[in-house]
């Protein structure tokens, strides 16, 4: 049986025990809480007793506790792909448990606080995830890296729209991620498509112009009609 599947199938076999967990402070089962509800929350010797089989069982045959995060953060994200953020957060919380070191799982709870609109932490969770990142790459994953900084880059636009007295200051940090994730990957066609629109929103349309301009240079020219238009009604194509 390859370790693949053996991680598979532990992942499954154990679940029931992590349905059993409870958060101190919150309804919620704590697996369904980023960190499991956080390092405050003091856990019963049932529920460490279940992080110590889950471990061991994930690194049975060798699989090193680095490998076993990256498989249980990947599970993480096909989930969030397939619309369910609780088995999401699940895989992300496994991930989290056998490394709390890997900038991964960082990122999926700032992935899914996204989706709650719980932006504020979602925003702590990017920065947290890339500081890890810093401290601690994975080679193996670095063709992953543009999209993490990309996803980071949507949360402070989202904020830079809702936290009204703080949006010149969350545009600049999206900018910076937008930046950082297509000097990566300079064919990234989502990355300019997402910039591109929250510069339109913001009414920034010599920068709109630009990301377009410097999208083509790199190669990507099948933008949206639709944000093309939208941008030329604005302001028209500055001659070159």
């Amino acid at each position: 049986m390859s370790k693949f599947r053996t991680i598979i199938i532990a992942l499954f076999a154990i679940h029931t025990l992590f349905q059993t967990y409870v958060a101190k402070a919150d309804s919620k089962p704590i697996n369904l809480l980023p960190m499991y509800g956080g390092t405050e929350v003091v856990k019963t010797d049932f529920e460490k007793h279940a992080d110590e089989k889950f471990i061991a069982v994930m690194t049975k045959n060798g699989v090193s506790r680095d490998s076993a995060a990256v498989i249980s953060w990947m599970m993480g994200m096909n989930a969030l792909q397939d619309r369910d953020s609780d088995t999401a957060m699940k895989r992300f919380n496994q991930s989290w448990l056998l490394d709390q070191a890997c900038y991964l799982p960082y990122w999926g709870f700032g992935k899914i606080m996204m989706t709650r609109m719980n932006i504020k932490e979602s925003l702590e969770y990017f920065e947290r995830s890339l500081a890890m990142l810093r401290a601690k790459p994975l080679p193996s994953m670095k063709k992953t890296q543009p999209v993490l900084f990309f996803d980071a880059a949507i949360a402070y636009s989202m904020a830079s729209l809702v936290d009204t007295l703080k949006t010149s200051l969350h545009r600049k940090r999206a900018d910076v991620l937008f930046t950082q994730s297509l000097e990566q990957d300079p064919k990234f066609r989502e990355g300019y498509m997402a910039w591109l629109a929250f510069t339109l929103i913001s009414r920034e349309y010599q920068k709109a112009w630009e990301i377009v301009h410097d999208a083509r240079r790199a190669g990507v020219q099948d933008f949206s009609k639709d944000l093309l238009k939208e941008l030329s009604e604005k302001m028209p194509e500055p001659r070159k």
